[in-house]
């Protein structure tokens, strides 16, 4: 499955894409770092989901604000998943 990801990836033009996995699945961190994968650890997996999703979605003029969130010369980016 990954490298079908990745193929999908070069074929589309993405520089990257990125997964998460559990900090405490050592075999799997292994395995992904074997494949090239770098992990990283400065970034957090964020969730929302049910109301907090709800509320989000029904506020106005806030996605002009998401854009550029990090500060450190990196452009933000949103992942929408089902």
């Amino acid at each position: 499955m990954l490298t079908r990801l990745a193929q999908i990836a070069v074929e589309r033009g993405c520089s990257r894409f990125e997964w998460v996995v559990l900090d405490w699945n050592e075999p799997a961190i292994r395995f992904y770092e074997s494949l090239g994968a770098r992990i990283q650890h400065s970034f957090r997996v964020c969730r929302m989901d049910g109301g907090a999703l709800e509320k989000l979605a029904g506020m106005s003029g806030f996605g002009s604000r998401i854009h550029g969130l990090h500060g450190d010369g990196n452009s933000g980016e949103i992942e929408l998943g089902r």
